[in-house]
């Protein structure tokens, strides 16, 4: 079963999309559950544009629904890779980055993955990187910019982990700093 939810909200709802709210998920959840559904992947539409770490609520949202009983949680919406972590037998990408979008005039923003992902029947997963790369014509080249992308990856897992593992305070207050220094708090 896959569900979708958007916390981006930069044009009103037309109906279309599910509102990324904690009492909304948990029905989805549950409803999904009572089916007896195999895989559970919950595809989120969150994240600050621009920032190769997720924010401490992302963390913890993400966390808290593999916890209770979601597989893979795909994100998507800052526009750039941001790390993937294994937790608890589940799979958390918190950012694909970019696949094709208007935007090219940075190599952060010109680069995404997809990512293959397998389970066995023991719903173990495994998954592997592909890394894409939209030229500035923008035409996609699979494959494209993969060294760029496994040490964007590498670095922006580690810094996450660091952060984490120096408190929630700290994590929170280097956050900010980083999006003060993108801007990103002023728009």
């Amino acid at each position: 079963a896959i569900a979708s939810f958007n916390q981006i909200h930069d044009f009103p709802n037309p109906g279309i999309y599910s509102h990324m709210n904690s009492e909304d998920m948990q029905v989805t959840l549950n409803e999904i559950k009572n089916e007896r559904t195999d895989v559970i992947i919950f595809s989120l539409h969150w994240g600050d544009e621009y920032i190769h770490i997720p924010s401490l609520q992302q963390i913890t949202l993400a966390k808290k629904l593999i916890d209770n009983g979601v597989n893979i949680i795909v994100g998507h919406h800052p526009h750039v890779v941001q790390p993937i972590e294994r937790y608890k037998g589940g799979l958390i990408i918190y950012s694909l980055g970019n696949f094709l979008f208007g935007s090219n005039w940075s190599k952060k923003v010109r680069n995404g993955i997809a990512v293959r992902v397998g389970m066995n029947s023991n719903l173990a997963i495994d998954y592997k990187v592909i890394p894409v790369e939209m030229k500035k014509n923008f035409t996609i080249r699979v494959g494209g910019s993969e060294k760029w992308i496994r040490k964007t990856l590498k670095n922006s897992t580690e810094r996450m982990n660091y952060m984490i593992n120096k408190g929630e305070q700290y994590y929170e207050s280097h956050y900010l700093t980083i999006l003060k220094r993108e801007k990103l708090l002023s728009r």
